[in-house]
């Protein structure tokens, strides 16, 4: 897949990103945000904050998605066999590009150090790039 086949700017505050998912299947950002409260996460399963990071998700997707909530997780892992270890059991969308750490869709992002996390409100703006992880419940919840 190329870049054109990966990202699709449209006229949207957002890039639009085509990335697999664990069956291989290209599932694009723009397909999942209309209509929906969208978090947009990049990570890397293979870290040590990782783990954490993800039961913070699992505990906020619980708690929202009946209300809106989608989550689109873009991991940059470089191990394939490990990421889709352990993705297969997220219940959110989780995709991983290829490029790992050249990313051009984490550079399109201005992803500069995971994870990063952006939020697209229900009519798919840019409203917020979250800085921090304790803050993400208080800034997610007025938009759902």
């Amino acid at each position: 897949m190329n870049l054109d086949e990966r990202i699709n700017v449209q006229e949207v505050s957002y890039l639009d990103i085509a990335l697999p998912n664990v069956k291989g299947e290209i599932i694009r950002l723009s397909d999942v945000a209309e209509g929906k409260v969208v978090l947009i996460n990049f990570t890397a399963y293979q870290t040590e904050w990782s783990a954490s990071l993800n039961i913070e998700l699992r505990e906020l997707y619980a708690r929202y998605h009946e209300k809106g909530l989608e989550i689109y997780q873009a991991s940059l892992d470089s191990d394939l066999h490990f990421w889709s270890n352990s993705a297969v059991n997220i219940p959110w969308i989780t995709v991983i590009d290829p490029e790992s750490v050249y990313s051009q869709s984490a550079a399109l992002y201005a992803v500069k150090q995971l994870p990063a996390l952006f939020l697209l409100d229900r009519k798919s703006n840019m409203v917020k790039r979250i800085e921090k992880i304790e803050h993400l419940e208080a800034d997610i919840k007025p938009y759902i």
